[in-house]
């Protein structure tokens, strides 16, 4: 028997394709995912998302199985089907499923930094000095001189910045963007809802759990531990207050960090992250039920 990994903490709902009568299965809303652990000394940890986490970060590999076996087939074909090896096919088929996935959802929150050209700003540099534009940029997107470090820590101050795109190919001189909003239309018009679960603002790179790569008991008792580490045995976070939390589950790949300015085999992956979390209430033991702590997470990083 499999073990059970953490994608079975993904919730799912049904819904009717627009034009079609057979249902289908999409993820619940972020506002509608909740976990609930059992913590040490007879508590209950309830944990929300919040500012569509749930859609950004946390992924599974493709329940679209039917493509992953196409993929798998044509590259069988491609090695002239050796015998004994249908899993490695299987395995690389659902790798190029999941590098599709978490590229496609990053393409949806970077719609403000596609270009007209089609390419994306981070493959457009500086025709002054040749670096990227997040060089250029402060945190808060503010224009400033150039921060590439060009040796010894030394800046390179670059205060005239234009862009040019360095795609192979392509002669844009100049980033320009026309936002159209297609992916929420077409949420919109799928028959899944209205709303756009990637919404929020846009960026051109993201860490992302993949949560089949995690055994669901190494995942709860990581994100246990983290919540009881950061209250202490006294339970002294105040509620409406916020820590960062490290999940950190020592295995390899299990976090990617995507970003459209490399290829998928270019992406760098690391065993944790770094979770931002605000307590929201405390609820004592009553009826039957134990105490309950509730949290709700609303950023990751790396």
């Amino acid at each position: 028997m499999a073990e059970q990994t953490a994608r079975d903490l993904v919730a799912y709902k049904n819904y009717t394709p627009t034009g079609l009568t057979e249902t289908r299965l999409t993820r619940k809303l972020t506002l509608d995912q909740e976990w609930v652990f059992g913590g040490s000394g007879g508590v209950d940890i309830m944990i929300k998302f919040d500012k569509n986490f749930f859609k950004k970060h946390l992924f599974t590999y493709s329940k679209k199985t039917n493509e992953v076996a196409q993929i798998a087939f044509f590259l069988s074909k491609e090695a002239g089907d050796p015998p004994g090896r249908e899993m490695d096919f299987w395995l690389q088929a659902e790798l190029i499923k999941l590098n599709q996935k978490l590229r496609k959802a990053l393409e949806h929150r970077a719609e403000a930094y596609r270009c007209t050209c089609g390419h994306y700003l981070i493959s457009h540099a500086c025709t002054n000095c040749g670096h990227g534009p997040a060089k250029h940029k402060t945190g808060s997107g503010a224009n400033c001189a150039c921060k590439e470090d060009t040796g010894a820590g030394i800046k390179c101050g670059c205060t005239t910045y234009t862009n040019r795109c360095v795609e192979s190919g392509c002669a844009c001189g100049g980033f320009t963007n026309t936002p159209t909003g297609a992916y929420a239309t077409s949420r919109s018009n799928s028959g899944k809802g209205p709303d756009n679960p990637l919404q929020g603002a846009p960026t051109q790179v993201n860490t992302c759990i993949i949560l089949d790569r995690i055994p669901m008991e190494k995942f709860k008792d990581v994100v246990i531990k983290s919540f009881e580490t950061a209250e202490t045995t006294s339970h002294t976070w105040a509620i409406n207050t916020e820590k960062h939390l490290t999940w950190d589950f020592g295995i390899a790949n299990c976090v990617v960090n995507a970003s459209l300015g490399q290829a998928p085999k270019d992406w760098t992956t690391s065993t944790g992250v770094t979770v931002s979390t605000k307590k929201l209430s405390f609820t004592p033991a009553s009826s039957g039920k134990r105490d309950l702590y509730t949290y709700q997470v609303f950023h990751l990083s790396n």
